[in-house]
This record gives structure tokens, sequence and C-alpha cells, in this order.
């Protein structure tokens, strides 16, 4: 596959969260040729630290507002918290999760008036009406808004595809095989 002019360009990314999956982008972006994850943010400035050291991430930051004014940072991946669990009243001790994905619409937009591109975690939005403002925003931007999809097979190995909003393939990597599934 011939490479085009927007994809050469060095991908310097910035992640928006130490959640345990972002684990596993780092090291599949350390497979990639012209990109790096430079940064990552935590709304606690000690997490971020611990997180960037065991990921080898040379800076990090204690808000997403930080990470999205830093000059060399040119992406960003969101895998920001999307399920809180919650207490039934009809069947007394069940826990039943509820999606809540609203930080993904709001920092996706933060991240595009940034100037920044946007790799943003399943589930993308929760209503078609969030997506719709987060394409807009990136539009107006002229950034990309991708939809992360981490795919593992168990005992074949794991890809990670990384494609823009026009389905165009920008990144792929592929990984060794284990017993986890996600």
């Amino acid at each position: 596959m011939e490479a085009s002019a927007h994809h050469t360009k060095e991908v310097r990314w910035g992640f928006l969260s130490t959640a345990r999956i972002g684990k596993q982008y780092v090291e599949a972006i350390k497979k990639l040729e012209n990109q790096a994850v430079v940064a990552v943010a935590s709304r606690s400035l000690e997490k971020a630290k611990e997180w960037a050291e065991a990921q080898n991430v040379p800076k990090y930051y204690g808000s997403y507002d930080e990470i999205l004014n830093d000059p060399e940072v040119n992406a960003v991946y969101i895998p920001l918290p999307v399920i809180s669990p919650v207490k039934s009243c009809a069947n007394e001790g069940f826990s039943m999760p509820i999606i809540q994905t609203g930080m993904h619409c709001e920092w996706t937009i933060k991240a595009a008036k940034a100037g920044k591109h946007v790799l943003c975690e399943k589930p993308f939005a929760q209503t078609a009406e969030e997506v719709n403002q987060m394409i807009k925003a990136c539009d107006e931007n002229n950034v990309a808004l991708m939809d992360g999809k981490y795919l593992r097979f168990r005992n074949s190995g794991s890809v990670l595809i990384i494609a823009d909003s026009r389905c165009d393939v920008v990144s792929l990597s592929e990984g060794k095989g284990n017993e986890e599934t996600a």
C-alpha cells in the first residue's frame, strides 16, 4: 500500500488517561514507523507520572487540558472511563453497568479545537447527535477523527487497526497472542 502525504508525517501521541488499555496501544505504537507516544495525562499527576515511567513515555500531565496545550502532541488517544456500576433497586445487590461516554464527546471536541487528531475508544459516543458534533468539530478544525478498534484473537495474536473518518487505514500493528480477550 502506497502512503499518502498526510500519512508520512510523524504522529506524536498524547494519551488522555492512564487506562489499562492504553498500555496495549503503547506497545502497538512502538512497532510502527513515524509514531511515538510522547505524553500522558490523568486527573492525578502522581498516576500520570507512574504510568509514564512504566511505559517509558517522556512527558506527563495532571490534567487533560495540559496535554492539549502541548505543541509536541499532534494526536490524542481518548480511552476515558465509560462504565459506571450502579445498584438496581429491583435486584438487591446486583450491579449493572451504565454506559457513560459523554467524556468522549467533550474531549474530542476540545482536542479538535486544539488542532489534535483524535483516536476515540469504543463506545464512541452516547448518541448520534454526539457523533455529529464530534465529526463537525474535527471537520471544522481539519483533523482526523478515528474510532479505535482493538481486536484480540485467542492464541492467534492481536491486531491494532487505526482508521480515520474516511475509513483509510492509517496504521496496522500485529502482536503476539495470549489468552486474554478484549
